[in-house]
């Protein structure tokens, strides 16, 4: 007499069923590629720096990446170099530039002129209203 073993999938309990109508799966929230190019940019991978391992951002790895290609040769990578190197070196003069005058007298008079009116173009793009500040057209007329 041969037996023949017969496996039945086994029904799902109804407490299975009731715990996943029980919990509402909220909808998911749609990224948009701005917040995901900055969160990958800024997150950290281990690298081998003169065989010590570190972690810096991606971001950091690229700019590496780029000058070590444009030191070996790569054609593409010393063009974006040179196009690129000016306007930073600008941008780090300028910084540092203002990070050095902490007080008002440091700056020109022009400079200081240019810094209020930027400021109140900027308020009144808010919407701030500046009731008791010097209107925007008298400011410039100084």
């Amino acid at each position: 007499m041969t037996t023949k073993s017969v496996t039945k999938s086994l029904p799902k309990t109804l407490g299975s069923r009731r715990a996943s109508l029980a919990t509402p799966q909220a909808p998911k929230k749609a990224a948009n590629f701005h917040s995901i190019f900055m969160k990958e940019s800024e997150s950290l991978m281990t690298i081998n720096d003169n065989g010590q391992r570190r972690r810096i951002s991606k971001l950091e790895a690229i700019a590496k990446q780029l000058h070590n290609k444009a030191l070996t040769g790569n054609i593409q990578a010393m063009r974006i170099y040179v196009a690129l190197y000016p306007q930073l070196r600008e941008m780090a003069a300028l910084q540092s530039k203002d990070l050095e005058r902490t007080h008002a007298s440091q700056f020109t008079d022009e400079e200081l002129e240019k810094i209020i009116v930027d400021a109140l173009k900027k308020r009144k793009e808010k919407g701030k209203s500046d009731t008791y500040r010097v209107p925007i057209e008298a400011a410039v007329a100084l």
